[in-house]
């Protein structure tokens, strides 16, 4: 018989899973057994991510000439994001549904545009429009140079035959026409912007980037029968179809998922029927709710001075609301929203109003957040000299960064800021992570200043024994 966390005496066999895990002698060896699949999942991942990953390199012809240049992929990466294509459309499945997969369209283009190749080659040489047997024997063909991977190492470039280099440019008069040409049925056109990529070097490098990721999804990993991206997305047409481990992974990492959850709240469950707090042997835990009961009715000045971070998250709820109207208008063509901002003269880009309607809904709530513990630190503890200041300095840095964000995307995706200006200031223009770099950096001081409040403010009543029960 030994004590419990609690302080009564149980028999060893007696012990729930939960108040195993409760002896403190043994927590440095969870923290360890965590730490450690952790760090190693991360490092795996990492070196994986790297030593896997496709190569970004020249495409060139069969003497060696190149046709798609490394510098033009990378410029078409570049733009895509700076014009927040991300919020329009999606890269290998990340991004938005309003637009195309521009991997998947690359992809099946590219097996329309090898098989328009070889059908013109046999009228050329017969005289006459292939056969349906002829056909089908293309599209074989094609289906297996879509998947041969021409990437020569030694010489560190990619090798396109004939057919893949018309189809390459059988994909740059489609996106030239997409971003240019309004009557095009597949036209570019978000929330009424006929189109704010105009240029067209940076057209021919969207469709030389957006060309190299259908490679990657079409061609097979080195001594492999899957390609890199593992067959994805589907595409049977170009032989992308799923594998029997790509079904084996997808049930385990669920089933695990699922077996994990459980395990968490079969261990709180367990939590939940032992008395008092199990974290500091009391009869009792502290909560918010407490805080709220504790008789101390006086309202401090840095408890005043967070009212406005509360005011300031309902200004953002709104606009996360009316970005999102907008949003869904856009998918309708049009509405009230729209007309009313007609009326003011104003036209904003679909990936403008979606990446304020994703972010500002984390932010929103992260400025409720913050307004709450700043709230209830001073009836944990007596309040630090300069505890307002610094309240109200964090208050400017966050309604800082809100302004610059929603200012800024809405001048890099339009072109108000391009390049560098556009990176830092404008939109980093991956999802979630619209807002310019400058503006990402600040965000995470005025993270790391919020921290500090609250240690400052909580130190004093940090003990051996309260450490691991902060309140709830």
């Amino acid at each position: 018989m030994s004590p419990n966390p609690n302080g009564a005496v149980s028999k060893k066999s007696e012990r729930t899973f939960a108040q195993v895990l409760l002896i403190k002698k043994y927590w440095w060896l969870h923290a360890l057994i965590v730490t450690a699949i952790s760090v190693i999942g991360l490092v795996a991942l990492g070196v994986w991510t790297y030593v896997g990953a496709p190569p970004l390199v020249n495409f060139v012809d069969s003497t060696g000439k190149v046709v798609v240049p490394e510098w033009e992929m990378n410029r078409g990466k570049q733009v895509f994001h700076l014009k927040g294509l991300m919020l329009y459309g999606s890269f290998w499945g990340d991004g938005a549904e309003r637009g195309p997969d521009f991997t998947a369209e690359a992809l099946h283009r590219t097996f329309t545009g090898m098989s328009k190749y070889y059908e013109m080659q046999i009228e050329k040489e017969q005289g006459r429009p292939a056969t349906q047997d002829e056909k089908d024997g293309i599209a074989g063909k094609v289906k297996r140079e879509i998947h041969q991977n021409g990437y020569d190492a030694a010489a560190g470039v990619i090798r396109l035959n004939d057919a893949q280099i018309f189809a390459h440019e059988e994909l740059v008069k489609h996106y030239t026409r997409m971003f240019t040409d309004q009557t095009y049925e597949e036209a570019f056109q978000s929330g009424r912007v006929k189109s704010f990529v105009q240029n067209p070097d940076d057209i021919r490098a969207l469709a030389g980037y957006f060309f190299w990721g259908g490679w990657v999804a079409g061609a097979n990993r080195p001594g492999e029968i899957y390609s890199y991206t593992h067959n994805w997305p589907y595409d049977p047409d170009a032989g992308n179809i799923p594998t029997y481990a790509t079904y084996i992974w997808s049930f385990l990492s669920i089933l695990v998922l699922f077996a994990g959850t459980m395990l968490v709240l079969y261990v709180y469950g367990e939590m939940k029927t032992l008395p008092g707090e199990p974290f500091n042997g009391r009869d009792w835990s502290l909560t918010t709710v407490d805080l709220e009961n504790k008789g101390d009715a006086y309202v401090r000045p840095t408890q005043r001075a967070t009212y406005k971070f509360f005011a300031f998250a309902v200004i953002l709820f709104l606009v996360q609301v009316l970005a999102g109207i907008l949003g869904a208008e856009d998918f309708v063509g049009g509405g009230p929203g729209e007309t009313i901002l007609g009326a003011f003269g104003l036209v904003i880009p679909f990936s403008v109003v979606r990446s304020y309607h994703a972010i500002v809904q984390i932010y929103w709530f992260f400025m409720a957040w913050v307004g709450y513990t700043l709230f209830f630190l001073p009836r944990i503890s007596k309040v630090p000299n300069g505890q307002r200041f610094l309240i109200n300095l964090l208050f400017a840095l966050c309604v800082l960064v809100g302004a610059g964000a929603l200012f800024g995307i809405y001048a890099g995706h339009t072109g108000m800021l391009t390049d560098d200006m556009a990176y830092w200031f404008g939109s980093q223009g991956w999802e979630f992570l619209e807002l310019g770099r400058f503006w990402h950096i600040l965000m995470l001081a005025s993270f790391c200043l919020w921290v500090y409040i609250i240690f400052r403010a909580v130190k004093p009543w940090i003990t051996s024994q309260n450490l691991w029960s902060v309140p709830a």
